[in-house]
């Protein structure tokens, strides 16, 4: 049921302390790009320049203000709660590694 002419992304931001991490993936494509910005309004423009299908967010931070802030600046965007584990930091560079056969050798990214 997507529409393979356009761009089907699901759009993931985590939050520590002052840190966001942004992560986005193409569904129909399998293109997947992630950053981290220190700037609210730059995770708020970046989720409007590429117009997500769907946000996933960890659901400790569902009442937190900026979480609020993003959810009142966006319409007609599914906004998903999952469970904090899938944005634990640790386990996510484990599983970004495996997947993409990278690691780090003598302090350089291979």
């Amino acid at each position: 049921m997507l529409d393979a002419r356009s761009e089907n992304l699901l759009f993931a931001v985590s939050l520590h302390q002052d840190i966001y991490g942004i992560s986005y993936l193409d569904i129909s494509t399998g293109t997947f790009r992630v950053t981290e910005s220190n700037s609210f309004s730059d995770v708020l423009d970046e989720c409007r320049r590429v117009e997500p299908r769907e946000i996933l967010l960890p659901q400790s931070k569902e009442n937190h203000p900026r979480v609020k802030g993003l959810i009142d600046s966006l319409d007609k965007i599914t906004i998903t709660f999952i469970e904090d584990a899938y944005f634990d930091t640790g386990n996510a560079r484990t599983r970004l590694i495996q997947q993409f056969k990278t690691g780090l050798s003598g302090g350089v990214w291979l």
